[in-house]
């Protein structure tokens, strides 16, 4: 018989985006869910803690994924600009240097938000508490699974003051505890089989710095140099982000590693595609040290591929598949398995497989956002050849990525697909692929901003070296 889940408690792993999104999608369900996070949680402004090392670089919320989260809990998206978060138009004002050349800056296709991770795992955070349904315990780290190979009953707890463990039970644990997840040890001490991992990683490293910029540059808005897989594989991107300041985060593959000492960071910059960044930088007054972040690999474990998974628990986020960060998608992946959560929840909610449904849920919803990253990574590997399937994706897309700075149906479906608005089979619509193969080998437009637009650069004061409003 069906198992009913009313008045049960639901425990969720985890409260970076995806466990507290999660968290958010389950309360109809339970009488009860509680949020286990091991760091102790502060106020926007921290980025530094130890669960979020990734924290102080360069953050994008998609369109897509702001509206998965009002879905979940309404207004945030006008509570996180409310905060300072910046809603630039996108491609209007996120300007976009693709391999292949500028994107037109054509109205409105997508919006963004820019704005420290910090704050935006804040309000959202504030948000999910104020309904006072989550109980929220910080500090708190997860020893293991209580449970058999057939059924999790709980996870076993331990306070990180104290020292203290505890055991907690539950109906269904959910873990969202990131990339750095031990789901797979958990369930290998419970009994289960093994779970395989796929993982493309083209050693992409991160250095940030943290920016002021004359108020001229607001004019601009983002700027992004996307890498060239075909040329050094460095790019980097301008954000502005709340409290009237910017980041500068530059990325780059194996070998190509920005690095984190200012005379290495300014060569660095200096030697992108466009020398628009660099012009930043001339004219920026730096705050506070330049921070680097590596192990950005793109890594998928199957949990959804597990024939007698154990019934109770779901691995989500980035502890299911997590991804290079540099093509935004985490955040906004998050949201979308969360409100897929709730739909399932609804839906199977008393079917006596609901794990198992959950669990292939959770990772479809994935499978776009895993595409992007994982293809456009795997072109920057050395050691492998692609095969012919590979080789015939790989020639559409740089096809692609030349209509799309010339045709704007084709830049359109393009930003689409890429900010996980419209599945990514829609670029092999025929349509768009008619326009892609008609589209000739002309040179690639000028800047969507005219030289002149670009601020000039602040004359420095002789005496103190400081650059003059």
């Amino acid at each position: 018989m069906a198992e009913d889940l009313t008045g049960r408690r639901a425990l969720v792993l985890g409260a970076g985006m995806a466990g507290s999104l999660t968290a958010a999608a389950l309360t109809p369900f339970f009488d009860r869910v509680t949020l286990v996070e091991r760091d102790h949680l502060t106020g926007a402004g921290t980025d530094r803690r130890a669960g979020l090392p990734q924290a102080g670089h360069a953050h994008l919320l998609l369109g897509s994924g702001a509206r998965w989260i009002d879905a979940l809990l309404p207004g945030t998206t006008q509570a996180l600009c409310d905060s300072g978060a910046h809603r630039l138009s996108m491609p209007a004002q996120v300007h976009t240097l693709s391999p292949h050349g500028w994107l037109p800056a054509i109205p409105e296709i997508q919006f963004l938000l820019s704005g420290t991770r910090s704050l935006i795992d804040t309000v959202v955070r504030e948000r999910l508490l104020a309904g006072g349904r989550i109980e929220l315990l910080t500090g708190t780290e997860v020893a293991g699974l209580m449970g058999d190979a057939t059924r999790v009953t709980g996870a076993r707890l331990r306070d990180r003051t104290t020292g203290a463990f505890r055991d907690e039970p539950a109906t269904m644990v959910f873990d969202a505890t990131g990339a750095t997840s031990a789901a797979i040890a958990w369930l290998a001490e419970l009994g289960t089989a093994p779970v395989a991992t796929t993982v493309v990683d083209a050693g992409v490293g991160y250095a940030t710095r943290t920016l002021r910029l004359p108020d001229a540059w607001r004019r601009l808005g983002a700027i992004y140099l996307q890498a060239d897989p075909d040329g050094s594989g460095r790019g980097g991107v301008l954000l502005p982000v709340e409290d009237d300041r910017w980041l500068l985060s530059l990325s780059g593959v194996r070998g190509q590693n920005p690095p984190t000492d200012e005379p290495g960071f300014d060569a660095f910059v200096a030697s992108l595609r466009h020398p628009v960044l660099a012009e930043a930088l001339a004219q920026a007054t730096p705050i506070g040290p330049i921070r680097g972040f590596r192990k950005l690999a793109n890594r998928w474990r199957h949990f959804e591929g597990l024939r007698r998974g154990p019934e109770g628990f779901v691995v989500l986020g980035d502890a299911a598949r997590s991804y290079n960060p540099a093509y935004g998608h985490g955040m906004s992946v998050a949201a979308r398995s969360a409100n897929v959560v709730r739909e399932m929840m609804a839906r199977h909610g008393s079917a006596p497989d609901l794990t198992r449904r959950l669990q292939r849920a959770v990772a479809g919803c994935a499978d776009d956002a895993w595409a992007i990253a994982s293809g456009q990574d795997a072109r920057y590997l050395t050691d492998t050849r692609p095969g012919p399937v590979e080789r015939l994706q790989r020639w559409y897309t740089n096809r692609l990525g030349r209509a799309a700075v010339h045709r704007p149906a084709v830049t359109k479906a393009l930003l689409q697909s890429f900010t996980l608005d419209a599945p990514a089979g829609r670029l092999l619509a025929p349509r768009i692929v008619g326009k892609v193969l008609t589209t000739t080998d002309s040179p690639p437009p000028p800047p969507p901003f005219p030289p002149e637009a670009m601020p000039q650069r602040l004359p420095r004061d002789p005496a103190t070296g400081r650059k003059t409003s």
